[in-house]
């Protein structure tokens, strides 16, 4: 599009007439005005493309990521490299992880995105027939709540890694959990900040 220039009488024409407006903020628009955005607008929100559109927009992105214009289509790692690849990453667990950083992920946390605790979970809510053992709710989110609490069955049995908590029988006790709404739950909570971070 060519760009006009404008003349100076017609820069100030617009000044004048721009003047005290906001981009028609607080201007309002005829009812003639109205009817034809009103037209023009009709049938926008609904419009499909047709086939033929749909046709052309799929031929030009084919072969853009994938297909035969990709340098890598049709190539296949060989067994050797594949061998390697697998050896490269055996080990490196733990501190020889390429994002290890001293093992600054919580215990707590650690326990609670196990399978083990996910099982006790389940178990919890089986047991207590997925209803809340305060106020009888039942449908509605639940959480399982251990009676004694999580931080101090893990102060109280010195569980400082990972692997003792996986042997500490009294943290997977289902006698010891029960269903709770999310409502009855933060009832239950100790804002102490030593227990804030670890209970369930």
């Amino acid at each position: 599009m060519k760009k006009l220039k404008l003349t100076t009488q017609h820069k100030e024409n617009i000044r004048l007439g721009m003047l005290g407006k906001q981009n028609r903020l607080g201007c309002k628009s005829s009812e003639v005005h109205k009817k034809k955005i009103s037209k023009a607008l009709k049938g926008r929100s609904k419009s499909k493309l047709s086939q033929e559109v749909k046709d052309k927009i799929s031929k030009s992105c084919k072969g853009k990521r994938i297909g035969k214009n990709n340098p890598f289509y049709g190539k296949k790692h060989t067994e050797e490299s594949l061998k390697k690849m697998s050896e490269d990453k055996k080990g490196r667990v733990g501190a020889k992880a390429s994002n290890w950083q001293g093992g600054i992920t919580p215990l707590s946390s650690l326990i609670r995105h196990s399978s083990r605790y996910k099982q006790w979970r389940t178990d919890i809510f089986i047991k207590d027939n997925y209803t809340c053992q305060k106020c009888g709710k039942k449908g509605c989110y639940l959480e399982a709540h251990h009676k004694t609490t999580f931080a101090k069955i893990l102060k109280e049995y010195v569980v400082t890694s990972f692997k003792q908590a996986l042997n500490c029988s009294e943290l997977w006790d289902i006698n010891n959990g029960q269903t709770l709404c999310k409502d009855c739950h933060n009832l239950t909570k100790n804002f102490n900040p030593s227990y804030v971070l670890v209970e369930i």
